[in-house]
């Protein structure tokens, strides 16, 4: 298949640029940008100020209640990794150490609060990649089943 030639019309290059972004046309772009204060600008506007000009408002990340909320856990997950050194897990290849809550039933809603044991990294792991056995080995509890 035959490649196209494409000629250039401002300085005749072959198959090198299009028009547009040829050399010999480009000029540089200067903007000007004037700096005033509001009022000199209402001024050659021909406007007053307004009486309550509009604040930018942002949505928070976290919302206040789930902010109190993660404190309220932080606390708890706290206190329960002090008092459970070892892993409750302890799959083969365990470190022994306990260093994350693993939830058996989610973090939805009061699940956050309940329903969590202290493992090691190894252990997390294992059961997050596991299938259906996590059920059975009492690792994940179903969030249908009270």
């Amino acid at each position: 298949m035959k490649e196209k030639k494409i000629q250039c019309k401002h300085c005749q290059a072959i198959n090198q640029h299009y028009s547009f972004q040829c050399s010999l046309i480009r000029k540089p772009i200067v903007n000007k940008i004037e700096t005033m204060s509001w009022e000199e600008y209402q001024k050659k506007k021909g406007n007053k100020k307004p009486s309550n000009p509009t604040k930018s408002y942002s949505i928070p990340k976290i919302s206040k209640k789930q902010l109190s909320r993660l404190k309220g856990y932080g606390e708890l997950r706290k206190e329960y990794m002090n008092s459970h050194k070892v892993c409750e897990a302890q799959i083969q290849g365990c470190t022994g150490r306990s260093e994350s809550i693993h939830h058996l039933k989610g973090r939805d809603g009061d699940n956050l609060f309940k329903h969590f044991i202290a493992i090691c990294n190894h252990c997390h792991e294992k059961i997050e990649r596991m299938g259906s056995e996590v059920y059975e080995l009492g690792f994940k509890i179903k969030r249908t089943e009270d």
